[in-house]
């Protein structure tokens, strides 16, 4: 329930994603009992028949909704997002999404563009906690006769190791903390071990005296913890790390307060029912609850494609009565799952066996893999129609009519379009605290320019560059992804903290800049970086003031105005639209920041800096068009493509050149 809510936008429950966690544990415990139980009354586990019990029990509902999700994928979402969702299904029928997900660095709290089958990398984690868990308790079982005694210590170790590893690489690693299941697993030792010990004669199982008269107080803290991680944890939170020990541990609260005797362990009506009379066993055992509980599966399955598809080419949310709709609608279809899915597979004779239940999730998988790799190829993403080419700068009436077939880039290849400085090197990355030598355009002349700022002074490369080699200039290109060059302390988003690396990078800048004295500086940031809650446009006008006022001793300096930024990703809304190219415009004031713009305009002024306003480059109108004749504007939300800025080197000296020494045309 805390899943769904959260996933639904209520804005009371930010943290509601540690129902993931909650869910872990609990598995933990469960399967643990289960496997605990087999080993104490044969001796052994027999992991061919638990490995095809979990097959029936999770595949076919798994198949089911990941074959929907894919076919309403192909039919409705932006054609340039399908190869990429295709791409998630394969991984995601293999059961190794959040590997996936990991390595890809996506960032499940702060994605704008989730894939919609992003919630799959809980149930990876799971199946590869099924996988591995079993052969450790088989191994300690046959290792040693005093096994009771080695078990904790095997699942303390487990979870020691694997909340240390958590804690480290939640910062500088988050995805990988996040998705990975070494990062994950002691979530679900935690139930094991929970579960071990209510299943030893000594544990908290048959201490009816002292523990059953404050087990109900217990079970309560355990669920205020639960609720009050889920009402005060935000999106910022550096997540899982220690943050997630208080949900963790209060599902362990819950879970021991629910239990005063062994016999009750993973039997129906047991735990919660046997819980003391004083906790909140009573609460959890309420119908309506334990119904969300038998149904709980299949609506974490259909929930999410639910809500993600319909908004995933939409400028504002989903209104708050559609989304409630919508997650009406995933309990219908969970309760339909649940019965006529779930359970008939569960319980189908056909399977019983274990050949027959493997070779039938074989073929199952391989069917979800043959239809991701159907819907996958791209259609035809122009109109049919060859646009004429402009000369640029973009007009002030430019209105976007169609998406031409001499589109450059197209919108197939725009995710390549990239200036030559990624390639390079010579964009630092998030990791990074210096820029390499990255001298361009004419390394031996003695005029020197400067190109400094994050992705949004890098976007500008190809135009600075191309002038630096037909005027004989040498360029240093010193940029670096998300730092602003204002002297503010940022947060890195992807990094959950503080960025540090900013700080350095920008100092180890300012002295290079220092060391050799160029003709020019071009300053340029995101306007993003001036909406962190921990800068604001005060502040960020004082930073961007203070660092550029270090320079002007030194050299001329220009402060560019930012770019728009629209509130879609422009070559996957045009992919929608080819035939309504101006369904993806938007009016200026929406994606110009104006009164950023004035604080900038005024920053510059105090220290005698230049400010050029670059968005009237390509949005001069009242309404900021997205393509230009043949020339496709953006390679996202707010960069501009490689194409674009190279073709506009000319007008671009025109504005930001006046003014400063290099205003002469010839060096």
């Amino acid at each position: 329930m805390l899943v769904v809510l959260y996933h639904a936008g209520l804005s009371w429950l930010p943290g509601g994603y540690i129902g993931v966690d909650v869910f872990f544990v609990i598995s933990g415990f469960l399967i643990t009992g289960l496997l605990l139980r087999e080993v104490q009354a044969t001796g052994r586990v027999r992991l061919g028949q638990f490995w095809a019990r979990r097959l029936r029990r999770l595949l076919p509902a798994s198949a089911l909704v990941l074959v929907v999700t894919l076919l309403a994928a192909r039919l409705l979402l932006p054609p340039l997002t399908v190869p990429g969702v295709a791409q998630d299904g394969r991984f995601t029928a293999l059961y190794v999404a959040n590997l996936w997900f990991a390595f890809s660095s996506v960032d499940y709290l702060a994605d704008p563009s989730p894939s919609p089958l992003l919630h799959y990398w809980s149930l990876a984690v799971e199946e590869q906690f099924y996988l591995l868990w079993p052969l450790l308790i088989l191994l300690a079982a046959r290792a040693t006769s005093r096994w009771r005694h080695a078990l904790p210590w095997t699942f303390g170790l487990v979870a020691a190791g694997s909340l240390a590893l958590s804690i480290a690489l939640t910062g500088p690693f988050q995805p990988i903390a996040f998705f990975s299941l070494p990062t994950r697993a002691w979530e679900l030792a935690a139930g094991g071990l929970l579960s071990f010990a209510l299943q030893r004669d000594a544990g908290l199982g048959t201490r009816t005296g002292l523990w059953a008269s404050r087990s109900g107080w217990v079970g309560w803290l355990g669920l205020a913890l639960i609720v009050g991680t889920a009402l005060t944890y935000t999106d910022a939170t550096r997540f899982p790390g220690w943050a997630a020990t208080l949900p963790v541990g209060g599902t362990v609260l819950v879970l021991a307060a629910g239990v005063t005797g062994a016999s009750g362990l993973g039997h129906p009506g047991g735990p919660l029912a046997a819980g003391s009379p004083g906790g909140p066993a009573r609460l959890l055992a309420l119908r309506p609850l334990q119904r969300v509980g038998d149904w709980s599966y299949s609506l974490y399955l259909w929930h999410w494609p639910l809500l993600v598809i319909p908004a995933a080419d939409r400028i504002v949310p989903l209104p708050g009565w559609v989304r409630t709709l919508r997650v009406a609608a995933a309990v219908a279809l969970a309760a339909l799952t649940h019965r006529h899915v779930e359970e008939r597979f569960r319980q189908a004779p056909r399977l019983a066996g274990r050949v027959r239940t493997y070779a039938a999730g074989a073929l199952v998988t391989a069917a979800v893999v043959m239809v991701a790799l159907v819907v996958a190829p791209l259609p035809r993403l122009d109109a049919g129609r060859p646009a004429a080419s402009l000369a640029l700068p973009v007009a002030p009436n430019a209105v976007d009519a169609f998406v031409p077939v001499n589109l450059q880039p197209s919108l197939a290849a725009v995710g390549a379009d990239l200036p030559a400085t990624y390639a390079d090197g010579c964009h630092v990355g998030y990791g990074g605290t210096e820029s390499g030598r990255c001298l361009y355009g004419v390394e031996a002349s003695a005029t020197r320019v400067v190109l400094m700022g994050d992705s949004h002074a890098a976007q500008w490369f190809p135009a600075v560059e191309r002038l630096a080699s037909s005027r004989g200039w040498q360029l240093l290109n010193l940029t670096k992804s998300a730092c602003p060059t204002a002297d503010v302390v940022v947060d890195q988003l992807k990094l959950h903290r503080r960025y540090t690396e900013c700080e350095q990078w920008r100092d180890a800048s300012l002295r290079r800049i220092a060391e050799q004295p160029p003709s020019l500086v071009i300053l340029a940031n995101h306007q993003g970086n001036a909406r962190q809650p921990s800068v604001g446009l005060t502040r960020w006008g004082e930073g961007l003031a203070a660092f550029a006022g270090r320079l002007t001793p030194l050299t001329d300096v220009v402060i560019l105005g930012d770019t728009p930024e629209f509130a879609r990703n422009v070559p996957t809304c045009l992919s929608a639209h080819l035939q309504d190219a101006a369904a993806c415009s938007q009016p200026r004031t929406e994606v110009v920041p104006r009164r950023l713009q004035d604080v900038e305009r005024a920053a510059a002024r105090s220290v005698g800096a230049s400010y050029v306003d670059a968005s009237q480059l390509v949005c001069p109108g009242a309404v900021c068009p997205t393509t230009y004749g043949d020339v496709l504007l953006y390679r996202d939300r707010h960069h501009l493509t490689t194409t674009l800025t190279r073709q506009l080197s000319e007008q671009f000296a025109a504005r930001v050149l006046p003014g400063t020494s290099l205003s002469d045309p010839v060096d």
